[in-house]
């Protein structure tokens, strides 16, 4: 029998179909060590196939698998030896927003991210959860799942703002970890909000709800705030749980932003867009000053900045009418 990537691969190829390609994913068993189902979030104004078709036509690291999926296969050259992942692309039921798929090892796959997606922005944009939506459909996710599993997590990368303004000042403000653990999401996400922590990648794994030792899993998962989902079993489970939630947000999103593009408006002014903190997040002259050098990263554009003298300095409003491109 073939190995697993080959045969993900030979789909890829021959699929006629997303239903096809979805029946075979939701048939693989536990995947084999270190080989994971990949999940990559982009955002792209347009036809995101003709696209990567075009990209064909003058990468030789990009070839063209099938036109009825979307289905590419990116090769390169590492240490003198020859790697390769199959991948297909995927429109989501949100306006815009697709997702990479693929099985294969992280290390290949982060060499498929890198080379062809970050390097193609902005026209390939990648999808950011903030801590809250991370927590949100993560949460719903066990709640669905609650009967036949237990969530428990197992690995984590933060980042929490140093708490001595010396250290701040001689050091990089934010001090990231990583850390093992073995506790529940609500855990987990009630200690992060105590000491305002934010995660970068969570790791969570899947038990059986008879199983009291939690030492062998029947999946692991990771998510990352960068739109990333990588796991190794459990497919439907996962994909119909938590993609859903997850492309929420993002619809919320687009549809924050739309039509506050000057050229959409044919430079008619639009209404302010308003972000209003839960704290008095200005009260501290940092976080003041850092808010002033990244609008200073903007020198085209015209800000305006409203507060009062009052309690309501927790409340930043600035003008897209404004903003010059």
């Amino acid at each position: 029998m073939k190995n697993i990537v080959q045969l993900f691969e030979a789909k890829v190829k021959d699929a006629k179909n997303f239903d096809q390609m979805i029946g075979f994913l939701s048939w693989i068993p536990y995947l084999p060590v270190h080989r994971y189902f990949h999940i990559q979030y982009l955002y792209f104004n347009g036809d995101i196939y003709k696209y990567f078709a075009g990209l064909c036509d003058y990468k030789r690291n990009l070839k063209l698998l099938n036109a009825d999926i979307g289905g590419f296969r990116f090769e390169f050259t590492k240490n003198s030896y020859s790697y390769s992942v199959a991948f297909f692309i995927k429109e989501t039921q949100v306006e815009n927003l697709f997702f990479l798929s693929s099985i294969t090892y992280p290390f290949i796959w982060n060499m498929l991210i890198e080379k062809i997606v970050r390097r193609r922005y902005p026209d390939l944009v990648l999808l950011y959860w903030k801590q809250s939506e991370l927590k949100d459909a993560l949460f719903l996710l066990e709640q669905r799942l609650i009967r036949k599993y237990d969530l428990v997590v197992k690995e984590l990368s933060i980042k929490e703002k140093r708490e001595s303004k010396w250290e701040r000042e001689y050091y990089p403000m934010y001090d990231s970890d990583r850390k093992w653990t073995s506790k529940s999401l609500k855990q987990v996400f009630d200690e992060a909000t105590e000491r305002g922590q934010w995660f970068k990648k969570v790791n969570f794994c899947f038990f059986r709800k008879d199983d009291e030792s939690k030492v062998v899993p029947m999946a692991s998962c990771t998510i990352t705030k960068y739109g990333h989902i990588c796991f190794n079993h459990l497919y439907l489970d996962i994909t119909s749980n938590l993609l859903p939630e997850l492309e929420g947000f993002h619809r919320k999103r687009i549809h924050l932003f739309q039509n506050k593009g000057l050229k959409e408006r044919n430079y008619i002014p639009s209404s302010p867009l308003s972000i209003e903190y839960d704290i008095d997040i200005f009260k501290d002259k940092e976080n003041l000053s850092s808010f002033s050098k990244i609008l200073r990263k903007y020198p085209n554009s015209t800000k305006a900045v409203f507060h009062t003298n009052t309690n309501a300095l927790n409340k930043l409003t600035y003008l897209p009418s404004l903003w010059h491109s």
